[in-house]
């Protein structure tokens, strides 16, 4: 049932046999062949054919004059047939004519059927598969569907329909790369689309990942910062439920949307943050660092717990030497807390050897003077008194 020629309309229309590239004719014959391969191996009606190449404003002599150019385009794809007897390649069948041929010898029939098959190995959870059928699907696109014929009605319906469809493929194997690991190669293409496309909201969604995955999250949430203004301003719209959900899974940086055993954007970013302290002058910790405990510090007070049944109380035990004194209750451990500074000011004082001395010189002076024990006390307490006054960073004010 074929020809052997192979017919291309996604980019200027040419005809391809074995040999090479075949000239049909003029631009009336070309967009008739063109009119013919919307549907290949189906009729299309004389009328319609009629009503296309003439845009609604054909002659009397329309029909015949059309009738002229299919028999000038028989002659044109008959001798490439590769048989004795060719036969015609454009057959007459009422209400008009149809080209005997196999549909997917034409490329948009073609790439229609890759397309489909990549979007349903997608829906099988098959990115590989998937991103394969779409590509080569896609590599058959030579520039616009139908471009010379834009001032052909139905021809420019058709290519607006295969474009439509050549974005639905876009937008699956761009898909199935994200799922497959990608990211940063794809932020480029992605930032083209959305400004060539910026109504596809399925298109935000995929440049916020793929930003995402670059450790670009403040451009992800930029970008979709853009993508709700444009909305709102262009439509009167908020943003589709896929859009919201993917802002919110970057806030939260969802581990979901980082590609299966890739490396996290989450450490990426933790990196980025600490990156100031170390070059603040703090080198990186490497380990656990031991915390040095202060002489003298008195133990963490414990936390507090629901107040057991009253109970007579227990005799204090008297402390071990070198140990710190084991408090029966809350109240006096607090106390103990308060006076000890008090103490170890006191302690420091009485190890200085002028204050020996002067407690030695208080007893010998108590034991001599007898009677006089009271007045000579009160002398030398004075002078204790002055002295501590004065002492570098001490007054008695410390021992209240």
């Amino acid at each position: 049932m074929g020809t052997g020629l192979t017919f291309g309309v996604l980019g200027p229309l040419e005809v391809r046999a074995r040999s090479g590239l075949i000239h049909v004719g003029g631009p009336q014959i070309r967009a008739l062949l063109a009119l013919l391969l919307i549907r290949p191996g189906q009729v299309m009606s004389l009328s319609t054919l009629v009503a296309s190449l003439w845009s609604g404003d054909a002659p009397p002599s329309a029909e015949r004059t059309a009738r002229t150019y299919i028999s000038r385009l028989r002659m044109a794809l008959a001798p490439v047939t590769g048989r004795p007897d060719p036969g015609p390649s454009i057959v007459t069948a009422p209400p008009g004519y149809l080209l005997r041929t196999d549909p997917l010898s034409v490329d948009a029939p073609r790439f229609e059927q890759l397309a489909v098959a990549g979007r349903q190995a997608l829906t099988r959870n098959d990115p590989v598969t998937a991103r394969s059928h779409l590509c080569n699907a896609l590599r058959l696109w030579r520039g616009d569907a139908f471009a010379e014929f834009t001032d052909v009605p139905l021809l420019r319906a058709e290519a607006s329909r295969l474009e439509e469809v050549r974005l639905s493929a876009v937008e699956n194997r761009l898909q199935s790369e994200l799922r497959i690991g990608m990211g940063p190669d794809l932020v480029a293409e992605l930032d083209g689309l959305v400004t060539a496309h910026p109504l596809r909201e399925r298109l935000w969604v995929q440049l916020m990942t793929a930003l995402y995955r670059s450790g670009r999250q403040a451009e992800a949430l930029s970008a979709y910062q853009r993508a709700r203004t444009l909305l709102a301003d262009e439509l009167g719209l908020e943003p589709s439920l896929e859009l919201v959900d993917t802002h919110r899974r970057i806030l939260a940086q969802d581990p979901k949307l980082l590609p299966a055993g890739g490396p996290g954007i989450a450490t990426a970013l933790r990196v980025r943050t600490a990156a100031p302290a170390e070059s603040a002058g703090s080198a990186p910790t490497r380990g656990p660092t031991r915390q040095p405990q202060p002489a003298l510090q008195p133990q963490p007070t414990p936390q507090p717990r629901p107040a057991p049944a009253p109970a007579p109380e227990a005799p204090v035990s008297k402390p071990v030497a070198g140990t710190p004194p084991i408090a029966p209750d809350r109240r006096r451990s607090r106390l103990a807390v308060r006076l000890r500074p008090a103490g170890t000011v006191l302690a420091r004082a009485l190890s200085r050897p002028c204050v020996r001395a002067l407690a030695r010189g208080l007893g010998r002076g108590l034991a001599a003077l007898g009677r006089g024990a009271l007045a000579c006390a009160s002398v030398i307490s004075a002078r204790v008194r002055a002295w501590w006054t004065c002492g570098p960073g001490e007054s008695l004010a410390d021992m209240k």
